[in-house]
């Protein structure tokens, strides 16, 4: 199952490299408190650069193999989180 989506949360840190410790994955966590996996379209978004803050991701959701619920990002922006 895929679809377009639009999702506000937090993109947090998910996977890290074994040997160097640096992030090498990472997850949206929505104001739901759900959390997506999040791959990139390209590699012209730089997801660290949003680390920790509140965002909005528009992309494509999809479960991968492992039933984890995935957003592949197609643009991801800094929010206002005040409501």
């Amino acid at each position: 199952m895929k679809k377009n989506v639009i999702f506000d949360g937090v993109i947090t840190p998910c996977r890290w490299d074994n040997k160097s410790g640096s992030i090498v994955q990472y997850s949206l966590q929505s104001y739901d408190e759900k959390e997506y996996v999040l791959t990139e379209k390209s590699n012209k978004i730089n997801l660290s650069s949003f680390l920790n803050l509140p965002v909005q991701i528009k992309g494509e959701f999809k479960r991968n193999e492992k039933d984890k619920n995935t957003i592949v990002v197609h643009s991801c922006r800094k929010i206002d989180n005040r409501k």
